[in-house]
């Protein structure tokens, strides 16, 4: 995809902090709430704060679907004082299912229905712009070291490109590749570290961003003997 481009690449990094609660509600259908701060190294500045709640419903053993609701704010990077909201409903199916000995791999296709606050750049403008996003998504999960007190490390790798059918909008929207490990140090705690590699492509250039992402994930259960 980078290769189709004619813009110039500008080169970031950045830091993402989330927070990412899960409550299974019953056993079909779990609540799913992030909050998500993503900032820039230097200057120490925020780039977008996101937050996110989908409610999942397990069909099969397999296979889940979910509904969901984005707020985001976007920082200009043209105007320190300019934040351009955005909303999003968001459809999702995913496909997990065990492979080769202990890796499982996950299919997951989501579609975004984004609503953006028109601006200038400058400042903001009456109205919204509407565009139609797809996300597919392919992730591995490989268990590395489970301990006697249920503590375990598991690595994670996944690519995800992501593509827009409204019209007057480029087709290629981004690209992002991840790795990283998630330290379960409680039934209700986790910690996840990695890295991540976003392409994304605007109107007048496109980003290369190098991000460390950081997770907190808190899972609590209102179904009992669970």
């Amino acid at each position: 995809m980078r290769g189709f481009s004619q813009n110039n690449t500008v080169h970031q990094s950045l830091y993402w902090l989330r927070y990412y609660n899960q409550t299974q509600l019953s056993p079909k259908y779990t609540l799913h709430v992030e909050v998500d701060e993503r900032r820039f190294f230097n200057p120490d500045l925020q780039s977008q704060l996101f937050s996110h709640a989908h409610l999942h419903r397990k069909i099969l053993k397999i296979f889940d679907v979910g509904v969901g609701f984005t707020q985001a704010n976007t920082n200009s990077n043209k105007n320190n004082n300019l934040v351009v909201p955005e909303w999003r409903l968001f459809q999702e199916v995913s496909f997990t299912q065990l492979l080769v000995k202990k890796i499982q791999g996950q299919l997951r296709y989501r579609v975004e229905e984004r609503y953006i606050h028109n601006n200038n750049v400058l400042e903001l403008m009456e109205g919204y712009n509407f565009i139609l996003r797809h996300r597919f998504r392919v992730q591995f999960v490989l268990p590395l070291k489970k301990f006697k007190s249920g503590r375990s490390f598991i690595l994670k790798f996944s690519d995800e490109i992501m593509l827009n059918s409204t019209a007057n909008v480029k087709a290629f929207d981004q690209n992002r590749i991840y790795g990283g490990i998630e330290w379960q140090f409680s039934k209700k705690w986790s910690g996840e570290l990695g890295y991540l590699n976003q392409y994304q492509s605007a109107p007048a250039n496109d980003f290369d961003r190098g991000i460390i992402r950081y997770t907190l994930y808190h899972r609590l259960s209102l179904v009992k003997n669970n």
